[in-house]
Order: structure tokens, then C-alpha cells, then sequence
């Protein structure tokens, strides 16, 4: 029994003095390999999954914000007042520094309160140093309406001071109905486009978002 112990005993030395082989040591590193591989790509998966789920929800809030700050400002004016084309639109606003509705004196006339025209409002989209296309909102100061705002070129729009709305827009267009009778609201359709470019390699390409709104615009006097 002793005998059989140190037997026993030599071998498990032995085993212990030689260590692994060769071909052990290879299988357990690839194993360790392509635990690690598969750790960093899970990761990296769920990295870009965060970082493609928070670009799209920032485009759906801002695309939001943009239509609705849009249709609140542009129901408030005149279908006299609107100019536009394929990357800008301005129109007139009644409201002063202070935010409040400015009106003239009641028109016996017309019968009713005319708004003051305080200044012009233009929304445009220009390209970012980034490359991606950006929705802003200016304002202009402007007294004379005898005629619309319509500098809005794209080198005056540069100029402008503007402020930034929202990210990813791809498109703004405007459709323009003009009312058949007095009684009735002009009407202007706004369609905006938020998304990126269809390229299927892009790891941060998003899904086009289209809005669009009907806004009523008055026959108001300027």
C-alpha cells in the first residue's frame, strides 16, 4: 500500500515539475481569445446600439419642437407676409422684445385690431462644418412691409444671426392654397425631412422621419 502511494506521489510531481504541453497551452489561449473577442464586440454592439437609440430620440425631439415652434409662429401672420423657397421661409411676426401680441388701434374700416408687424422671422437649413444639415431661426428687424422679406439667398442666410433648431433635416418643402373667398383661411402645408443618407455601411446611418403640417394663414393687412 505504501508502494503504491509513492507511485502515486512520483507522478503527480512529475506532472506538476512538466507542466502543461504545447498543445495545451495553444487551446487555452485561443479559448481565452475569443472570450476576450466576444466581451469587446458585445460591447461595442451595445455602445452603438446607445449611441444610434439616443441620436434617434434626439431627432424625433427636435424634429418635434421645430413643426410645432413652426406652426404657433407662422399662424400668426399674413398670407401677405410669406416668402419663401427651397431652403428658407419668412413671414412676419407681431410680436415685440417682451414676447407680446403687438396690434394697431381698431379699424373701424376693416372692423377689427390689424397687427404691428414688429420684425421678420425666417427659418432656413444650411449645411453644418460637420456635414450634416441643420434647421435655424432668425430674426430680422424690419419696419417697411410694403413688400415681403425675401433676401434669402443662401449667402444672406449665412449672415444671419442665427439659432440653432434641429439636427438631420434632409428636406423642407411648402405647399401654399390660396383661399377662394374672404371668408375663408389661406392655407400652407409644411413637410419636413429629418433621417441620414441611405448608406447601409454607416454604423450611425437614421431612419427618415417625415412631418408635416396645415397651417391656416389670415388675409390680414400688413
Amino acid at each position: 500500500m505504501s508502494r503504491l502511494k509513492q507511485i502515486l506521489a512520483r507522478m503527480c510531481n512529475w506532472r506538476s515539475e512538466s507542466g502543461f504541453s504545447l498543445f495545451e497551452t495553444v487551446i487555452a489561449l485561443g479559448v481565452a481569445s475569443i472570450s476576450v473577442l466576444g466581451a469587446i464586440g458585445l460591447t461595442l454592439a451595445i455602445e452603438n446600439n446607445y449611441r444610434n437609440s439616443r441620436s434617434l430620440a434626439n431627432m424625433h425631439g427636435e424634429s418635434r419642437i421645430a413643426i410645432e415652434r413652426m406652426f404657433k409662429e407662422l399662424s400668426e401672420t399674413s398670407n401677405k407676409t410669406v416668402a419663401y423657397t427651397w431652403n428658407a421661409i419668412s413671414f412676419a411676426s407681431a410680436r415685440g422684445a417682451d414676447g407680446e401680441f403687438q396690434l394697431r388701434p381698431y379699424s373701424y374700416v376693416l372692423k377689427s385690431h390689424r397687427p404691428s408687424w414688429q420684425k421678420a422671422i425666417i427659418y432656413c437649413y444650411l449645411p453644418g462644418e460637420d456635414g450634416i444639415n441643420k434647421l435655424y431661426r432668425a430674426e430680422v428687424p424690419k419696419t417697411n412691409w410694403a413688400s415681403n422679406y425675401d433676401d434669402l439667398d443662401t449667402p444672406a442666410l449665412e449672415e444671419l444671426n442665427r439659432e440653432f433648431v434641429a439636427n438631420n433635416l434632409m428636406y423642407m418643402g411648402f405647399d401654399y392654397y390660396p383661399a377662394d373667398s374672404l371668408a375663408k383661411a389661406h392655407v400652407l402645408n409644411v413637410f419636413l425631412d429629418f433621417g441620414s443618407f441611405n448608406h447601409s455601411e454607416d454604423p450611425d446611418e437614421l431612419p427618415w422621419v417625415h412631418l408635416t403640417t396645415r397651417v391656416p394663414l389670415m388675409n390680414r393687412t400688413r
